[in-house]
């Protein structure tokens, strides 16, 4: 039998077998199993058997540019937010929950949930997430460059309060992957919100559920964003201008493709894509109607 890399059906159970099975032949890092109900921060949290209580316990024991895994099996607010991803090169991944969809946290206080202010090389994926009044579940905080993350399959403002879902605000931020993420109606303001530098990030296959403000935002003057691709939104009938994709004046080169605003049965007030920079728009959708931005 080889004992290579097999890619496993779904990212489930099989998944984290696989992983676990990885674990074993050392192909990857270590592996941290964490269950804030059940796991206890004295135990090695090298099994399902043994897990810690704690996702910031859980990246103490990881080594940075070590593709060292943390798969929640359960969590909830046992962590102090917020959790400062301080290691390069981790995976940070929620197992199938059987309270929703994903294993939830929220802060009691007015945090993040996750800050990430190393050189980067994060994969987050398979959480339902909250946040604080000013605040969003998943920020990049360093003044110096922290990139190249892939955010996948988190759930924002569907279960839990925030501000945003995602926001970068200082330094550069560049070459992330964000994709299969919902954002939802519960959050205050924007779904993701650029208010540092990207360059190269790709945002694609979201989706929007009436989030109160932009779905995506690009505050930040970015002179090579990457790509907004295939992206779905849900609006208010009376919705803002540029309530889908907002680009900000200095932007240019952003590949803007394939997105859908869709309507409550009737055009909104105002068109949901608004770019003041100069990128590159193909067929992008208002409604049952191909339109350019203004």
């Amino acid at each position: 039998m080889s004992l290579g890399v097999r890619q496993p059906r779904n990212f489930s159970m099989e998944a984290l077998w696989e992983l676990y099975r990885l674990q074993r032949e050392k192909i990857i890092g270590d592996i941290f199993f964490v269950d804030a109900f059940a796991g206890l921060n004295t135990y090695d949290g090298l099994s399902r058997s043994s897990p810690v209580q704690t996702i910031a316990y859980a990246l103490d024991q990881c080594v940075d540019d070590h593709d060292d895994y943390i798969i929640c099996m359960d969590t909830w607010q046992q962590d102090t937010f917020p959790i400062n991803v301080n290691k390069s090169r981790v995976h940070i991944l929620g197992a199938g929950h059987w309270g929703g969809m994903y294993p939830r946290m929220a802060p009691t206080e007015d945090t993040a949930i996750f800050t990430i202010s190393t050189k980067g090389y994060i994969e987050i994926g398979n959480f339902s997430l909250g946040a604080g009044a000013t605040h969003a579940s998943i920020e990049f905080i360093s003044a110096t460059s922290e990139g190249r993350s892939w955010l996948h399959d988190v759930w924002f403002g569907h279960t839990e309060t925030g501000q945003d879902g995602i926001k970068s605000t200082i330094g550069e931020s560049p070459e992330h992957l964000i994709e299969r993420c919902v954002f939802g109606k519960l959050l205050t303001r924007d779904g993701i919100r650029l208010e540092a530098v990207s360059t190269r990030t790709i945002i694609r296959e979201n989706l929007f559920r009436l989030v109160p403000g932009v779905g995506i935002d690009v505050v930040a003057i970015n002179t090579d964003l990457g790509a907004i691709l295939d992206n779905r939104f849900s609006l208010e009938a009376q919705a803002a201008q540029g309530a889908a994709i907002t680009i900000a004046a200095g932007a240019v080169g952003c590949m803007v493709d394939g997105n859908k605003a869709m309507e409550a049965g009737a055009a909104t007030t105002n068109n949901p894509y608004e770019d003041a920079g100069a990128c590159d728009w193909g067929v992008n959708w208002r409604g049952n109607v191909v339109t350019y931005p203004v």
